[in-house]
């Protein structure tokens, strides 16, 4: 579990260096004033983003290992996480969006402020404090019921 975390982390924060240098050179190239950008104020917003962008992934990366632990089988993993996070989240998203700011990917995606439908807004609708409370239930419920899935499992190794 915390390998898969880490890469993950990793992979998130070199991309996001990657791409703030690349915007930083290419705004530069085309003469958009980036002082705010890189102001105390702007920094601060940055890392806001970063440490809500980890506890999403971080969420993420929870419920992927249940599911991969459920199934025992890393395509057959892949294939219900996306159903799950396509089919029922966004049918729910569409039809019941009061009800669909509860599940799980929906509550991990509202604290860096990625949300479908994008006329949510940026910010959970729950209000931040209670989303990020969930969101750690959530993540509670995933490690909990991945240990006592994987401790009931006969591995033989």
């Amino acid at each position: 579990m915390l390998a898969l975390v880490l890469f993950v982390l990793f992979s998130m924060t070199v991309t996001l260096v990657g791409s703030l240098s690349l915007v930083l050179t290419v705004a530069h190239g085309q003469g958009v004033q980036t002082a705010a950008w890189t102001s105390s104020t702007g920094l601060g917003a940055l890392l806001a983003f970063y440490g809500n962008e980890v506890f999403c992934l971080c969420g993420v990366c929870l419920l992927g290992m249940l599911i991969a632990v459920l199934t025992r089988s890393m395509g057959v993993a892949v294939g219900a996480a996306l159903a799950y996070v396509l089919v029922p989240e966004g049918i729910v998203a569409m039809v019941w969006p009061q009800g669909s700011r509860w599940f799980p990917v929906r509550i991990f995606n509202f604290l860096p402020g990625s949300v479908f439908p994008a006329d949510a807004g940026p910010n959970p609708p729950q209000g931040y404090t209670v989303a990020l409370l969930m969101a750690l239930l959530w993540m509670t419920v995933c490690v909990v019921g991945t240990f006592v899935v994987f401790r009931r499992q006969d591995v033989l190794a």
